[in-house]
C-alpha cells in the first residue's frame, strides 16, 4: 500500500476536510521556499529554485511552483521575480484518514489498494489507527441515503453482525451492502427496490473488510439550485 503524502489545501466537507497532496518533488521544492524566505527574508527566484534542484532552466521549475499555485499552498505575483508568498498549512482539529480506493454501491469494482489521498474527520468519527475512508460509486445504497460521490467511513473489523452496513470484498472486488450470513451463506443486501442481493457462492472468497460508520458528503449548491430551476 502506498504511503499517504504529506498535503496542505484543505476544503470543507462537513465534519470532514479534503486535503490535496503535494508529491515527493513538489514538497520538497515547498519545503525550499520556506527555509529560504526564514534565512533570507525573501523568497528565492525561479532561477534560484532550478538551481537549487539542478532542473532544466527556469521553465522547469515554473511548472513545479504553477503546481503549487494550483494547489493553493503558494501565491505568485506576475512581474516580480520574488514574488512568492507561502500559505501556511492550516491547524487540523481531528485526524487524517486514508481514502482507500473506490468501492461500487452495485455491482462489485476491483479494489484499489493504493491510497488516493487524506481526508481530516472530526475524532468522533472513526479511530485514526483503525479506520480508512471509501468513495461510493453507484446507486445501489440510495434507500440509506448513501448517493454516488460520498465517501463512507469504515471501521475495520473482520467480522460483522447480520443487518450492519459493511464493506465487503468478493473475490478481490470490495462492494458497500448490508451483511448477513445464514446457514453458512453469505448475502450482501443492497439499499435500492430494483437490485436484488448478491448471494455469494461457495466457491467464491469472502472477507469482510470493516462496518460504516460515517457517510460524508460534499455540498454543492450550485448543483441544487440548477436541480430546483
Amino acid at each position: 500500500m502506498v504511503a499517504p503524502q504529506q498535503a496542505y489545501r484543505c476544503r470543507p466537507f462537513g465534519k470532514a476536510i479534503v486535503e490535496t497532496a503535494l508529491t515527493k518533488r513538489q514538497q520538497a521544492i515547498f519545503q525550499y521556499l520556506q527555509r529560504h524566505l526564514e534565512e533570507h527574508g525573501f523568497p528565492p527566484t525561479v532561477r534560484e529554485v532550478a538551481r537549487h534542484f539542478q532542473l532544466a532552466g527556469p521553465k522547469g521549475a515554473k511548472k513545479h511552483l504553477d503546481a503549487l499555485v494550483r494547489k493553493g499552498v503558494i501565491q505568485r505575483l506576475p512581474g516580480q521575480p520574488r514574488a512568492i508568498r507561502i500559505h501556511r498549512p492550516p491547524q487540523r482539529k481531528g485526524h487524517l484518514l486514508p481514502i482507500v480506493g473506490t468501492v461500487r454501491a452495485g455491482l462489485p469494482l476491483l479494489s484499489e489498494e493504493n491510497i488516493e489521498g487524506e481526508i481530516l474527520v472530526d475524532p468522533v468519527v472513526g479511530a485514526e489507527e483503525t479506520a480508512f475512508v471509501l468513495r461510493v460509486k453507484g446507486e445501489s445504497m440510495i434507500g440509506a441515503h448513501i448517493a454516488e460521490g460520498d465517501y463512507v467511513v469504515v471501521q475495520r473489523q473482520p467480522t460483522v453482525e447480520n443487518g450492519t452496513l459493511s464493506v465487503v470484498l468478493v473475490d478481490g472486488e470490495a462492494t458497500l451492502k448490508y451483511f448477513s450470513k445464514k446457514r453458512g451463506e453469505v448475502i450482501l443486501s443492497p439499499a435500492h427496490p430494483k437490485m436484488k442481493p448478491i448471494i455469494v457462492k461457495k466457491d467464491q472468497s469472502v472477507q469482510v473488510l470493516g462496518k460504516v460508520v460515517a457517510v460524508l458528503r460534499m455540498y454543492d449548491a450550485n448543483s441544487e439550485r440548477k436541480k430546483n430551476r
